[in-house]
């Protein structure tokens, strides 16, 4: 009983320290506002105190959606993501840094999606992950619309073998179909890449 008693009290801790780095962080950008973000993936351009960001606009899925990512993410080859990665097929698409820190992930799917079927897919999906994953931990899931689609978002942690991962996981329909996506990131660049990430996913456009 006492082993149970310490371990919940080191896992309230935990997260407890977790919640507040994420709070320190997003105060370094206090500056930017969400139009500040989204603006700049608009514009293709954004200027940080230590770093300046261009984008490019990559149309994908047979040209029917386009993404506007930084230029230092890159598209990594069919046969490479495949074998690192389990992706393959013209329905998928893989991004990443030189530093293989920074992921972006596209899948469409050929499972049937109305529109109006998302935000209870999201918590149908989120509850299955949570089962499955039990070092996940949740951190806000929103809905939000982009051109016009209603995307739901999650935003959440996991554990890597030298701290902790996060991720932006997005999800709408597309033409009937399940279209997914993800952003993931270590914690540590959370303070950039988590209001960057929603920025790029509120600049969805489709065909």
């Amino acid at each position: 009983m006492t082993t149970y008693w310490d371990e919940l009290l080191l896992d309230i801790d935990h997260k407890r320290q977790i919640q507040e780095q994420m709070e320190e962080s997003n105060g370094k950008n206090d500056s930017f506002s969400q139009e500040d973000w989204d603006r700049g993936v608009q514009e293709g351009r954004i200027e940080l105190p230590d770093q300046v960001i261009e984008f490019d606009e990559h149309r994908l899925l047979g040209e029917r959606v386009s993404f506007r990512l930084p230029r230092l993410l890159l598209p990594v080859p069919r046969g490479l993501a495949a074998t690192e990665y389990g992706m393959s097929g013209n329905d998928q698409h893989l991004f990443r840094d030189k530093g293989r820190q920074v992921l972006f992930g596209l899948k469409w799917t050929t499972q049937a999606l109305a529109m109006e079927q998302v935000e209870p897919y999201q918590d149908a999906l989120l509850r299955q992950l949570q089962s499955l994953k039990s070092d996940m931990q949740i951190m806000e899931t929103i809905m939000l619309e982009a051109d016009g689609l209603q995307v739901g978002c999650c935003e959440s942690l996991f554990q890597l073998p030298t701290g902790y991962g996060y991720q932006v996981l997005f999800m709408t329909s597309l033409e009937e179909r399940l279209l997914l996506g993800s952003f993931q990131f270590p914690l540590e660049g959370a303070e950039l890449w988590q209001p960057l990430s929603a920025a790029m996913i509120r600049a969805l456009r489709r065909k």
